[in-house]
């Protein structure tokens, strides 16, 4: 039994996948005791290896078009992996399989079923030869060939090889579904071409521009939260959940981290602690957070508080876990059903009793920014701490709340232990045995990262002179570390006051020209430096020419900006990842988007950026995943 069945989780088809690989090995055992005694048992002994090849090859494929290939082969080889568990990725995977999920999910469990029929059978060849055979008879010649001719009858009567035929049709059937997939998403039209895409980019921009409301009155609520430490570190998952409930009308966005502290004593940062916040408001206080509520909306609101304790009193008998939400549509920042990695970014209907249960909870639970430091109460409950229980708020008493509770790591790695994008490039660059990232795990990743810079632009979650340091991801070493789930490093306390709050890129925009008078929109900027280091895989410091080498006398600066040598190495970027590629970078360079604009907070640059940034990153990267991954 794997990890997910022992957990009581629903059964997807990702743990599904797991479950059946894993019972190929349980029906291997009884042939391997008594393959040596009948021929015929040796040859359907390779047929069902046959057999168990195909399906586990179709699973890498499917797998690696969510993850990457390492990941992938490390997943089937570990059946307690932590992709296996992660819901967001067996969510994902159901949308890519669409309609041919359900009829997957029931071929794999028939698969199972006939699985345990093989082994049932072939187990009760034991018994058979038990109670034919005297003990004081076993290993001589006349006994071998006693037990081979009455494996031989049993194996005849069992019907073991209609079964391997049932086994054989299945595979099919499941290869057949799965090519039927890919071959859907290579029919989906281009979304430029594509008459719905204005609509999908006004919706997709509008969920950035939640996300970027919440995770910035987030990062102030967290400073508040803890009293005792003056400085944190939280990894922000990127593409965090959205939720749109439209009944009663409250957005609500999820963000999952790795949060810490950090210790004077302590030269590096402590072990992270998973977290994940729902962060709910209401739609006024998007327009205007001081602007107050009607006495109708006040009544109305006040009502359902009540409604929620009452319902919150019924079924108090445990503490509440998030709620599994009934899915209506999906938003993603790619404007087609690609099968390669999601934004993850998904907008959901829910029944107002579900909202009520969820996030208008139990008003006992503290408020951290308030009272019951939060990082006392991780105290408390150490290094085990409790999969989705609700502990409290990071603020509930204004129009912005953040329910927070504990979460497993969404990440392919089960190591605690982080490295920056930076460092993984450093180390393919400088170690030539380090594993290179294939074509289409670097647009994936230039994608999230272009989708973050809409969500976090002039926010204090993201540094206008932000660069490849600040993204993170979680694995053992930088030579052999997956790519799937970067996470965004964000500074908690005094340090991090320098950085603007929401609403401020145009301040941001002007200091910026005094420092670096080319830059036209310092976060593009930094975005346009990470797609070239991630096209050449090697730092941009590497990239200069002898002469950009040069320093300034009195300033010991070098004469060539960043900017120069980014902009020259744009130039000849068609090699690695194509023109395409090469334009996007030209576009984020400059900021020329055709707008006459240069501030990301303008909705017309939002719209366009998405568009020839977002979308574009999202086409290459599924026409590069299409020839690789089929390879």
């Amino acid at each position: 039994m794997t990890g997910v069945e022992a957990a009581g989780f629903v059964l997807g088809v990702l743990p599904l996948m797991i479950s059946t690989a894993e019972h190929y090995k349980d029906v291997f055992r009884p042939f391997n005791r008594y393959r040596n005694l009948a021929p015929e048992l040796e040859l359907y002994q390779q047929q069902l290896g046959t057999q168990k090849t195909i399906f586990r090859n179709e699973c890498h494929l499917l797998l690696a078009t969510l993850t990457n290939r390492q990941t992938a082969k490390e997943m089937l080889r570990e059946g307690k992996h932590p992709s296996w568990e992660d819901l967001d990725l067996d969510e994902r995977f159901a949308k890519q399989l669409g309609d041919a999920g359900v009829a997957c999910k029931d071929i794999i469990n028939i698969m199972r079923g006939k699985l345990g029929e093989i082994e049932e059978k072939t187990e009760s060849f034991g018994l058979v030869l038990q109670f034919s055979f005297p003990l004081s008879s076993v290993g001589d010649k006349a006994w071998r060939s006693r037990v081979r001719k009455k494996l031989k009858f049993s194996f005849s009567e069992s019907q073991l090889e209609k079964t391997l035929e049932d086994l054989r049709n299945l595979n099919q059937d499941f290869r057949t579904l799965a090519a039927q997939t890919n071959k859907l998403e290579d029919a989906q039209p281009l979304p430029i071409s594509s008459p719905n895409s204005p609509p999908r980019t006004d919706e997709a921009v509008k969920d950035c521009r939640l996300v970027r409301t919440a995770s910035a009155q987030l990062h102030q609520a967290l400073e508040r939260a803890c009293k005792i430490h003056e400085k944190h570190i939280a990894h922000f998952r990127l593409e965090s959940q959205h939720v749109t409930i439209e009944q009663p009308g409250l957005p609500i966005v999820r963000f999952n981290m790795a949060f810490a502290h950090c210790s004077s004593e302590v030269p590096t940062n402590l072990e992270p602690v998973w977290i994940a916040v729902d962060s709910t408001f209401e739609d006024d206080a998007l327009a205007s957070p001081q602007k107050t509520k009607s006495k109708s909306q006040q009544e109305a609101q006040n009502c359902l508080r009540e409604l929620s304790g009452t319902l919150k009193r019924e079924n108090s008998t445990s503490c509440p876990s998030p709620v599994k939400r009934i899915k209506a549509r999906t938003v993603r920042f790619d404007t087609t059903a690609s099968s390669n990695a999601r934004s993850g970014m998904t907008t959901t209907t829910t029944t107002a009793t579900t909202l009520l249960t969820s996030f208008l909870t139990d008003p006992a639970l503290p408020d951290f920014c308030v009272q019951h430091d939060f990082c006392k109460q991780l105290e408390k409950y150490g290094p085990k701490t409790p999969i989705n229980k609700y502990i409290g708020y990071f603020e509930k008493t204004g129009p912005y709340k953040h329910l927070v509770y504990f979460a497993p790591p969404i990440t392919t790695s089960s190591s605690r232990q982080s490295f920056s994008l930076a460092q993984i490039i450093q180390t393919m660059f400088t170690n030539p045995h380090a594993d290179q990232f294939l074509q289409y795990e670097r647009l994936r990743l230039g994608r999230q990262l272009a989708s973050a810079v809409l969500q976090f632009h002039a926010t204090p979650m993201l540094k206008d002179s932000w660069r490849s340091d600040d993204v993170v991801f979680f694995g053992t070493d930088t030579s052999s570390i997956a790519i799937t789930s970067p996470h965004l490093h964000v500074q908690l306390g005094k340090s991090n006051s320098r950085y603007p709050r929401i609403n401020s890129s145009e301040n941001a925009a002007t200091a910026n020209v005094i420092s670096r008078p080319y830059v036209r929109n310092p976060y593009l900027f930094g975005l346009s430096v990470i797609l070239i280091e991630l096209a050449r895989q090697a730092p941009l410091s590497t990239l200069r020419e002898q002469r950009e080498l040069a320093r300034d006398e009195s300033s010991h600066k070098y004469r060539f900006s960043d900017f120069e040598v980014a902009d020259r190495v744009s130039k000849n970027l068609g090699s690695s990842l194509g023109a395409s590629y090469a334009k996007v970078v030209r576009k984020c360079l400059g900021c020329d988007f055709g707008e006459g604009e240069t501030d990301l907070s303008d909705p017309g640059l939002q719209a366009v950026f998405y568009r020839d940034v977002v979308c574009e990153l999202e086409r290459l990267e599924r026409a590069f995943a299409r020839l690789q991954l089929a390879a």
